[in-house]
């Protein structure tokens, strides 16, 4: 039987993993741009509710990640990355893009792409690095099974 308390922990959690998926989402954006993008051009590109883009640039603006300002010419909201921002950017982008050469691999373009986008918010860095070295390894033509554990 579900009670009212999980259902609510549950939702809850559910809200948390959106809002931490539509911050990478709109940090990934941003580093992948590499300039300022207008609210409205975010709203575009993340594709969720505009409460958790809302959410979500509250909270990183908080966390001193992005920076909010007007665009005086158009009068539109802007967001760009701060410097701390632009480090966690590099971070996300590095792991997007390691994950989409592996799956590229593997399967199509659009495929690798859709795969990337979906595993790299689930992932550690720790498993991405050793995604990386496998790959490594295949385009170095060295078979996994050569290597062998050592006796100790």
């Amino acid at each position: 039987m579900i009670t009212n308390d999980n259902h609510t922990n549950n939702m809850v959690k559910k809200e948390s993993d959106i809002l931490k998926i539509v911050k990478e989402d709109i940090l990934e954006v941003l580093g992948r741009e590499n300039k300022r993008i207008s609210l409205k051009s975010m709203n575009l590109e993340v594709n969720v509710s505009q409460f958790f883009v809302s959410k979500a640039i509250n909270e990183l603006e908080k966390e001193n990640l992005i920076r909010l300002s007007l665009d005086k010419k158009y009068g539109d909201q802007c967001i760009q990355l701060t410097e701390r921002g632009q480090n966690k950017a590099k971070d996300i982008l590095k792991k997007h893009l390691i994950l989409e050469e592996y799956f590229k691999k593997r399967m199509s373009g659009r495929g690798a792409i859709q795969a990337a986008n979906a595993l790299e918010h689930y992932i550690s860095t720790e498993v991405v690095e050793v995604i990386k070295k496998l790959s490594t390894f295949e385009k170095r033509g060295i078979a996994l099974t050569e290597f062998k554990k050592k006796k100790v």
